[in-house]
C-alpha cells in the first residue's frame, strides 16, 4: 500500500511538473510568434511573417496539448478512484479491451515535426543564401544542410498520411486482460482495409525501460520477442492478424513513478505492393494472482512460420558447412547486407563532404568535432558493411569466433562446457527489415558471436545449428531478450 501510495504521489508531481511545463512551452512559443508575426506584418517582412509561423503552431498545439491533458488527469483520477486495484482500467482504451493503434495521431505529430523545422530552417536558409552572394562566405552555405533534413521529414509525414489513409485505424481486441508475466498476451489485429503482404508479417513484443534525467532520456530494452506470420485472415471488415506471445514470468510490469517507466508495446509490420503497413500498440502487462496463459489460437498456430531450414536464397552471403565430429562452420561473406552498406556509405560520403566544407571554411570546432564524430561513425559502419566478413566454428568442445577487417581480424575460444545457452537479439532495424546478432551465453554475460543477421528465422536457425554443435539441450529456447 505504501509502495502504491508513493507511486501515486511522484505521478501527481510528475502531472503537475509537466503541466506547467507544458503552459510555460505555450506561452514562451504562441506569445514569441505573434511577436514575430505581428513585427513582420508591419514591416512587410515576408521572412519574419513565415518565421513566426512554426512558433505560433507549437503553441496552439502546447495549450491544447495543457487543456486536453488537464480533462483526461480529471477522467483518470475517477477510473483510479472506481479501480483503485486494477490500473489497467485507469487508461480508456485499456479498459475497453480495444487498443487503437492512433495512425492519424502520429501522421498529424510527422506534419508538426516537420513543419516546424521547415518553418525554422527555410528562411535561415534563405538569409545564409542571400548572405553568401553578398560575402562569398561559404560558411554561410551550411545552413542548407536543414532544408535538405526538413525534406526528409516531409518524406517521412507523407509516408505516415499515407499509411493512415489507405488502412484507416487499426484495433487490437485483448483475449487477454491484461497480460500477466507469466501468462500470456493474446488477441486479435483488426484492420479495415485488405492486406496483401508481399512477405511474412513480423510481430514484435517490447518491453522498454524508459528513464529520464533533466533534458536526456534514456530507453532501455528488458525484454523482446517476435513472431512472423506467413499470411493474415481476410474479415468482412477487412484483415484480421491473430497475436500470441508467451511472457516469462521474471519480467517487469506497466509501471510509471516519477522520472522512471516500464512500457509494452507490440509492434506490427508488412510489406505490401503499395504501401507498407506498420502499426504500434501499448499493451497493459500487469500483475495476477492467477496469471490467464491460454492456449495459441488455432489460426494463429495456422499462419505461424514453422519453416526450420531456410531457403538458398534467404541464406545470401551465409554459408554453413557440418563436419564429420558433429560440429559446424559458419561463413558470414562481406557485402552480404547492401542495402545496409551503401545506406551508410551515402551517408558517411555527405557528412564527409560537409566536414571538408567546414574545415576549408574556418568553421568553429564544435561543429566540426560533431560532424567529424558523425562521419567517422558511418565511414566505418560503412567499411565493415563492405569487407567485414567472419567465420564462426562450433564443436562439442569448443567455439571459436574469428570476425572482422581482410587485415585486421579478432579471435577468440570459448569452451563449449562453459556456454549455457545461444540466443539472438535485435541488433538493429531498417524499415521493415531486422537485424539480429547471435550471442552465447557465458555465466551471467552475453558475448556477441556475429552480428548483422538479416531476420529473426534465419538468426533462429543459426543459433539452433550451433546449440546443438555445441551439445546445448534443445530444451533451451532461443529467445531474442534485449538489444544488442
Amino acid at each position: 500500500m505504501n509502495n502504491r501510495s508513493s507511486t501515486g504521489a511522484s505521478n501527481v508531481v510528475g502531472s503537475v511538473f509537466a503541466g506547467c511545463f507544458v503552459g510555460v512551452f505555450a506561452i514562451a512559443f504562441g506569445g514569441g510568434g505573434f511577436f514575430i508575426l505581428s513585427q513582420g506584418m508591419q514591416r512587410h517582412d515576408w521572412k519574419a511573417v513565415f518565421f513566426s509561423l512554426p512558433f505560433l503552431l507549437v503553441g496552439i498545439v502546447a495549450a491544447g496539448a495543457l487543456v486536453g491533458g488537464g480533462r483526461a488527469i480529471g477522467r483518470q483520477n475517477k477510473l483510479k478512484a472506481a479501480h483503485p486495484n486494477e490500473p489497467w482500467m485507469w487508461n480508456t482504451d485499456w479498459a475497453s479491451g480495444q487498443i487503437p493503434d492512433h495512425a492519424v495521431r502520429g501522421s498529424v505529430a510527422h506534419w508538426i515535426i516537420a513543419l516546424f523545422w521547415n518553418g525554422v530552417a527555410i528562411p535561415a536558409a534563405v538569409g545564409a543564401t542571400q548572405q553568401y552572394l553578398r560575402t562569398h562566405d561559404a560558411k554561410a552555405l551550411i545552413a542548407l544542410l536543414f532544408p535538405a533534413v526538413g525534406i526528409g521529414l516531409i518524406v517521412i509525414a507523407i509516408r505516415a498520411t499515407a499509411r493512415a489513409a489507405y488502412f484507416g485505424k487499426s484495433v487490437l481486441e485483448l483475449q487477454t486482460l491484461p497480460a500477466s508475466p507469466g501468462g500470456a498476451l493474446a488477441g486479435t489485429i483488426r484492420i479495415g482495409q485488405v492486406l496483401q503482404p508481399t512477405g511474412p508479417i513480423r510481430l514484435h513484443l517490447l518491453c522498454t525501460r524508459i528513464s529520464r534525467q533533466g533534458k536526456n532520456t534514456m530507453q532501455t530494452t528488458v525484454w523482446e520477442d517476435e513472431e512472423e506470420l506467413e499470411s493474415v485472415l481476410p474479415s468482412n471488415s477487412g484483415t484480421d492478424i491473430p497475436v500470441y506471445f508467451a511472457i516469462p514470468a521474471d519480467v517487469p510490469t506497466t509501471s510509471r513513478a516519477g522520472l522512471q517507466e516500464i512500457a509494452w508495446c507490440l509492434e506490427v509490420r508488412a510489406a505490401t505492393a503499395e504501401v507498407n503497413y506498420s502499426s504500434k500498440f501499448g499493451i497493459p502487462v500487469f500483475e495476477a494472482s492467477n496469471p490467464v496463459v491460454p492456449a495459441a489460437p488455432q489460426s494463429f498456430e495456422k499462419l505461424r512460420h514453422h519453416e526450420t531450414t531456410p531457403q538458398p536464397a534467404d541464406m545470401r552471403g551465409i554459408t554453413l558447412s557440418r563436419l564429420a565430429d558433429g560440429g559446424c562452420v559458419v561463413e558470414f561473406a562481406a557485402a552480404r547486407n547492401r542495402v545496409a552498406a551503401a545506406f551508410q556509405t551515402v551517408l558517411g560520403a555527405i557528412l564527409t563532404g560537409v566536414l571538408v566544407v567546414l574545415i576549408r571554411s574556418g568553421a568553429p570546432l564544435m561543429p566540426v568535432m560533431i560532424v567529424s564524430l558523425f562521419a567517422i561513425i558511418f565511414d566505418i559502419g560503412a567499411v565493415y558493411g563492405w569487407l567485414g566478413s567472419a567465420t564462426i566454428t562450433s564443436r562439442p568442445t569448443l567455439l571459436h569466433i574469428e570476425r572482422g577487417l581482410p587485415l585486421i581480424r579478432r579471435q577468440r575460444d570459448i569452451p563449449a562446457s562453459g556456454i549455457s545457452d545461444i540466443i539472438t537479439k535485435v541488433s538493429s532495424t531498417a524499415g521493415n527489415t531486422t537485424y539480429y546478432a547471435i550471442m552465447a551465453r557465458v555465466g551471467a554475460e552475453d558475448v556477441k558471436i556475429v552480428g548483422g543477421v538479416r531476420g529473426k528465422h534465419i538468426a533462429d536457425y543459426l543459433a539452433g545449428e550451433m546449440k546443438r554443435s555445441l551439445g546445448i539441450p534443445a530444451a533451451v529456447q532461443t529467445t531474442s531478450r534485449g538489444l544488442a
